[in-house]
């Protein structure tokens, strides 16, 4: 064979000759010489091949072909192969296969070389790559069904089972009996009942296996529930009720008094033979023992005041045995605080029918007082009632009434009618003694005679109000001035606290008359006597009056006080503050000085009935009232300031008719350091009621609080910062009066500031109404800078931004929207750790921002799901840090408006050493059938005295129930069979989306259900 490469070396003449000659030579020319070499290049090879796939899962077996490699003047001989495996591991040969893998549960990438080399030693390479695929070893899962328990027939599902690389699946069953099975879905036939543990094994087929078991119960249709019940922290029963299964331990005198703790809630019942139709056994009075705390509330419901069976009162006795306090209301709520540090009877009175009721006394006055609760301590004149007859009533009852001399005046049936209290309930309850004296007495109960007067009139009231011939029976009460007279301080840092002066650039209060319900005016003062239009006395008793008549057209202030040395001038003080003259050089400026005042005339001596106040409200808004007479133009504003404890049903409708007459009413909070629930006018619907702030904008101290204050405004603090500034007189001598000015403080003087302000918008906007006034207040367009909260309200009244939202209101401009809570800015946690609320928008589009807790123990979380934040919310407190006390928080909802809602949450921790007596009598554990509602089982729960909880079981209950059961336990206090009733106890396993049901499955043993703990039922139970 010849070498690829060859030198040829040839004499070109001698090519040339041989050429030219025919076969000889000659010539000249040479013959022969050297010559050139000429080379010949060997081609390389090329290397290529192909491979059965660019990836796999691990492992991963592939077939490599280089019969695509090639040489073009020679052969390939040697083919040579590198997987790249880290190992070195190699393979020769045209065609190979190999397994690659995947490590780590990652994939992994080769990279291929294949060498080859042809038959003169040239070489050649090529490269390709190859991903090996991880691959996760199967996941097994199953569930099961027993779709007739009597059957045994199992139907098992493994199509839960996965695999990461989508392998065909491979199921091998166990069912615990000895048999097994394959697929996805088999079948199995049981022979008995009983527990077996059944597994399945599936297969990826790639030597991947995995295995679930699960112990399954073959059922036969039936489970029973059980768990255990106890009373909640603090909660008691009463000793002696009508549940015959329950062994009574009599409560019923001060000696039997049942002793609670000093943080206590009671489910209890009482009866009496008065409309007593149920044949429950007499059981007048139940008696209670604690030691207490000075300022601690104690609150009474009762269960069947709604259909009028029923009416039970609340006594406070002290240690010796005196009634120190009652409360003894027309509503279904009776309320009374604690005056000192000691120890006391706490006493549920049946004054008729039967009820359960419940009890609770709180740590510190923070809940809300019925406004209907009367007690003796209540300032009203005593013998005297208040009351409307019905529409319907007829002429022999006004006859009899006039003819036992019981109407005192205004026989009219359109007005109130002012009743001699026994008189009357004579006429209408019977002549008897009072039986709840007697009853007191005869279980040890002194009563003075004060009290005992007091509580005949709040008898007879109660008589009055059974008959049904009245809209309203009420006492007579007595109302105070709501201002303390006080050093003068003479700065009126009050009018720059609520940005006046800007107010004035738009308005100045031009055609606004305010109606001052008060000790009158003094009507010469300089800065009053060009202020004032027509107003009226309307003070009917003379001792009151101290101006020698009843009721006139002449409202001028003859003084308070008997003796015209300690006059108040209130009524003047309070007319300044709204419209004193302006920029007359001389003293001070009005709010609304282009305004007009209205004097009415209803304190005098000593304060002022609800009777006449209540008229002079019907005069200053041009209604029919005892004088015959009205105003030649209505008021546009009425402002009182003044007020008293408990609620007035004829005050309330006298300002229910003003405002439907469109008067705006504002009230004074009242100078208490109290809620102004508890107080009259403040807590009547329709009225605008004002609490006080001192200089820098902090709450007086003075000042009430609560749910029921709308705004505040500035009050003074004498003391500290200066009173209110205005208009007085003083007393001179003979009668003279000397005009001049002083400083007094009190929400008295704070309700003029807003009083006025309204005078200025109503210029701006003079078509307000009630109602439009209400939506600027809680669409925060009078004040800036507080949220609504129990001490602020809806916050301070701005006077330049209240006339320029009511100037921009007049032209229709839109509010912010806002979020809000329903029912109010407070919730009571009292022993519980949670609640749930709906966080609700006033206007579309309205979202949350942010939610902030000023708590560390307060927490809250979304349970809703919509993108605006809006829907459930729960409220959560982790007491683990809190010692033994009550505790408030406030949280605040901000808006996407950047307005703001502010809910205060309280809750008491008590101290568990201090706790319940652990038995509560008879409880029954009813079971529920949540697909019908009825009640399928009830049982009694059984007393563990060692453990101090009660037990339970149900009887078997239908496994093959869809919708499971419900379980709620409770008590019976009034026997009607019906448990779990309000002021019952009572627990019912819900959440904020209805019942949490039992369910047993199919494959299920007896369930063991969470803990109940029972307390007093606050409502009826919603059907969930």
């Amino acid at each position: 064979m010849m070498s690829k490469l060859l030198k040829l070396t040839v004499s070109v003449a001698a090519l040339m000759a041989a050429a030219c000659s025919g076969g000889g030579g000659g010539g000249d020319g040479e013959a022969g010489g050297s010559g050139t070499a000429v080379s010949v290049a060997n081609q390389a090879p090329v290397a290529s091949f192909t491979l059965s796939s660019q990836s796999g899962l691990s492992p991963a077996v592939v077939k490599f072909d280089a019969s695509t490699s090639s040489d073009t003047d020679g052969s390939i001989t040697k083919y040579e192969w590198n997987f790249d495996d880290g190992e070195g591991s190699d393979a020769s040969g045209k065609d190979v296969e190999y397994t690659f893998y995947a490590y780590d549960e990652v994939d992994k990438e080769y990279t291929i070389q294949l060498t080859v080399t042809d038959d003169d030693g040239a070489t050649a390479t090529s490269e390709m790559t190859f991903i090996a695929l991880k691959n996760l070893p199967p996941v097994a899962k199953f569930t099961y069904n027993q779709p007739d328990p009597k059957s045994r027939l199992v139907l098992f599902d493994a199509s839960e089972s996965t695999d990461s690389e989508s392998t065909d699946l491979l199921y091998k069953w166990d069912f615990g009996d000895g048999t097994t099975g394959e697929g996805i879905q088999p079948e199995h036939e049981y022979q008995e009942y009983g527990n077996y543990s059944v597994s399945l094994i599936v297969d990826d087929q790639t030597g991947n296996t995995s295995k679930h078991v699960s112990n399954l119960l073959v059922s036969d249709g039936l489970f029973s529930a059980f768990g255990q019940l106890s009373l909640a922290q603090g909660v008691f029963a009463d000793s002696d009720t009508s549940d015959p299964n329950t062994e009574d331990v009599p409560n019923n005198s001060m000696k039997e008094a049942q002793v609670i703790s000093e943080i206590s809630e009671i489910s209890g019942l009482v009866s009496s033979p008065k409309r007593n139709s149920s044949g429950v056994e007499l059981d007048r009075y139940d008696f209670y023992v604690a030691t207490l705390k000075k300022d601690q509330e104690i609150l009474l419901h009762m269960q069947e005041w709604e259909n009028g069976s029923a009416d039970i009162d609340l006594y406070l006795i002290n240690e010796s045995g005196y009634l120190i306090a009652d409360s003894s209301g027309t509503s279904d709520t009776e309320t009374l605080r604690v005056p000192e540090d000691g120890m006391y009877y706490l006493a549920a009175y049946a004054y008729a029918g039967t009820s359960a009721y419940r009890l609770r006394v709180f740590s510190s006055p923070t809940i809300d007082r019925s406004s209907n609760s009367i007690r003796t301590s209540d300032n009203f004149v005593a013998g005297q009632l208040l009351a409307r007859l019905k529409p319907e009533a007829k002429t022999s009852d006004m006859q009899m009434l006039a003819s036992l001399g019981a109407i005192k005046r205004s026989t009219g049936t359109d007005r109130p009618l002012l009743l001699d209290a026994n008189q009357a309930a004579i006429g209408f309850g019977g002549a008897k003694p009072d039986a709840a004296v007697l009853h007191l007495n005869s279980a040890g109960v002194q009563v003075s005679a004060d009290k005992q007067r007091k509580l005949e009139t709040i008898h007879a009231l109660k008589r009055l109000h059974a008959s049904g011939k009245f809209e309203y029976v009420e006492l007579n009460r007595i109302r105070q001035r709501q201002s303390v007279n006080d050093p003068l301080y003479p700065n009126m840092w009050h009018y720059p606290q609520i940005s006046l002066s800007g107010a004035w650039r738009t308005s100045t209060g031009a055609g606004s008359i305010v109606a001052v319900l008060d000790t009158g005016i003094l009507s010469a003062h300089p800065d009053m006597q060009d202020q004032l239009v027509a107003g009226y006395d309307m003070i009917s008793d003379t001792g009151m009056a101290l101006d020698g008549d009843g009721i006139d057209p002449n409202p001028e202030d003859p003084g308070d006080a008997p003796d015209g040395t300690h006059d108040s001038w209130h009524g003047t003080h309070v007319a300044g503050t709204i419209a004193a003259a302006t920029n007359n050089a001389i003293g001070i400026a009005g709010v609304a000085y282009d305004a007009k005042i209205m004097p009415v005339r209803v304190l005098g001596y000593g304060g002022g009935s609800d009777y006449d106040i209540a008229q002079g409200i019907y005069f200053a808004a041009g209604l029919a009232n005892d004088s015959g007479t009205v105003p030649e133009r209505k008021a546009d504003v009425i402002n009182m300031s003044l007020g008293g404890s408990g609620h007035s049903q004829a005050m309330q409708d006298a300002v229910s008719a003003a405002r439907a007459a469109g008067v705006i009413v504002v009230v004074a909070a009242g100078n208490s350091s109290d809620d102004a629930s508890n107080y009259s006018p403040a807590s009547l619907d329709g009225v605008i009621t004002v609490a006080a702030t001192r200089q820098g904008g902090d709450p007086a101290g003075y000042t009430n609080y609560g749910l029921n204050v709308d705004l505040t405004a500035p009050g003074g603090d004498t003391f500290a910062d200066g009173g209110v500034i205005s208009t007085i007189g003083n007393e001179i001598g003979s009668g003279e009066i000397e005009f001049i000015y002083g400083g007094m403080q009190g929400t008295s003087m704070a309700t003029p500031h807003v009083a006025g302000v309204v005078a200025l918008m109503k210029e701006a906007w003079k078509s307000m109404t009630p109602d439009d006034f209400d939506e600027l207040v809680s669409d925060f367009r009078v004040s800036y800078g507080v949220t609504p909260s129990n001490l602020y309200g809806y916050g301070q009244i701005d006077a330049e931004l209240a006339v320029a939202s009511a100037k921009a209101r007049a032209t229709g401009t839109l509010q912010a929207g806002r979020l809000f809570v329903e029912n109010g800015h407070q919730r009571e946690l009292w022993t519980k750790k949670e609640l749930e609320v709906e966080l609700l928008a006033d206007q579309p589009g309205v979202s949350v921002a942010e939610i902030i807790s000023s708590e560390p123990w307060m927490s809250v979380t979304y349970l809703g799901e919509e993108s605006n934040g809006l829907g459930s919310y729960r409220i959560a407190v982790d007491s683990s840090n809190l010692s033994v006390g009550r505790y408030s928080g406030i949280l605040s909802f901000t808006a996407s408006t950047e307005t703001r809602f502010d809910l205060r949450v309280s809750v008491q921790i008590i101290d568990k050493e201090v706790d319940s007596s652990d038995y509560a009598g008879a409880i029954y554990v009813e079971f529920i059938n949540l697909e019908t509602g009825e009640a399928v089982d009830r049982v009694t729960a059984t007393f563990d005295s060692e453990l101090g909880v009660y037990h339970y079981k149900s009887s078997p209950l239908d496994a093959t129930s869809e919708y499971g059961f419900g379980v709620m336990a409770g008590t019976d206090v009034d026997n009607d069979g019906i448990i779990c009733e309000v002021d019952e106890l009572c627990h019912r396993l819900e959440s904020g989306d209805g019942w949490i049901p039992i369910v047993s499955g199919y494959f299920h043993e007896d369930v063991e259900v969470m803990n109940l703990e029972l307390r007093a039922l606050d409502s009826p139970l919603d059907n969930l």
